[in-house]
């Protein structure tokens, strides 16, 4: 999974509006769990602001990937907001060893908030610069609706997950059919 896709995804509804909404994001842990798998474990908790910050990157990157997903290019203002998250961090180069030679390598002044937001928004500006706009998607479950990178060969993935979101679907397809059969038989 891609780190601004794992954000995108910390806020969940179950396509019951605002009453089935989760935010992964609310409690300390739920956000202990996602900084420690991007290798931000270290970063001090953030301020209450900087969560404000956190949570405005988050529902920007989610318009995106909407847009993106509906077949439209993301609003120009999106683009602007995603431009200060970018430039959020200042890097220093260094030479790192490397199996039978070196690397350059970026290192972070600073292992900050404004790192950690500059690195979420950069793994969306990458995945939209560098890869294939059409493969960002929504799952087609109308009550998920998970985003996605679709890295399936002909580009035909729907569901986040094919066990999950696509076998549900496909369940509630083969219902209302044998439901419709149903009805038709006893009609007169």
């Amino acid at each position: 999974m891609e780190l601004a896709f794992d954000l995108i995804n910390s806020e969940e509804w179950y396509g019951r509006g605002e009453q089935g909404r989760v935010d992964h994001l609310a409690g300390a842990e739920g956000l202990a769990g996602f900084l420690g798998r991007w290798g931000f474990a270290d970063v001090d908790a953030p301020t209450p602001a900087q969560r404000k910050q956190l949570l405005r990157l988050r529902a920007m990157l989610r318009r995106m990937v909407t847009a993106l997903a509906g077949g439209d290019a993301p609003s120009g203002d999106d683009f602007n907001e995603l431009g200060h998250f970018l430039a959020g961090q200042a890097f220093r180069r260094r030479v790192e060893p490397e199996d039978d030679g070196y690397r350059l390598d970026l290192a972070p002044v600073r292992r900050d908030w404004a790192w950690v937001l500059s690195e979420i928004a950069s793994s969306f500006a990458r995945l939209v610069a560098e890869g294939e706009r059409e493969r960002v998607k929504l799952c087609d479950n109308p009550e998920c609706r998970w985003a996605f990178y679709d890295t399936t060969k002909n580009r035909r993935r729907r569901w986040c997950d094919a066990t999950e979101c696509g076998n549900l679907f496909k369940v509630r397809q083969f219902r209302a059919r044998q439901r419709a059969k149903q009805s038709t038989r006893g009609a007169p």
